[in-house]
């Protein structure tokens, strides 16, 4: 980044606006109950594959961005929210094992 490139980033963040809508945004985060912990990076495809379907897993992508490094749920909602889930996957899929074709 040149300095007049630097120079721009800055009056930008410096700007009354830029101040304005960063202050709602703290606020809002604020509110959160469940937040994710995977940052601007998204989860690689292998990461949340499920090892016996090699399907890509919406319950592992969900317990990959709401668990710390050694694998701790970052709140009780999060973790209370994979277990429902993961009782609605189960009777689903149940159901549907048992639906005659």
């Amino acid at each position: 980044m040149n300095k007049e490139e630097w120079t721009r980033v800055c009056d930008l963040f410096a700007s009354e606006e830029f101040q304005r809508r960063s202050a709602i945004n703290k606020e809002n985060r604020a509110k959160l109950k469940i937040v994710h912990t995977s940052g601007a990076v998204f989860p690689t495809r292998e990461s949340v594959k499920n090892p016996e379907s090699d399907e890509i897993s919406a319950a592992l992508l969900y317990k990959k961005m709401h668990t710390n490094k050694d694998g701790m749920w970052i709140s009780e909602d999060a973790r209370e929210n994979f277990e429902k889930w993961r009782r609605y996957s189960y009777s689903t899929s149940q159901r549907e094992s048992h639906t005659p074709k």
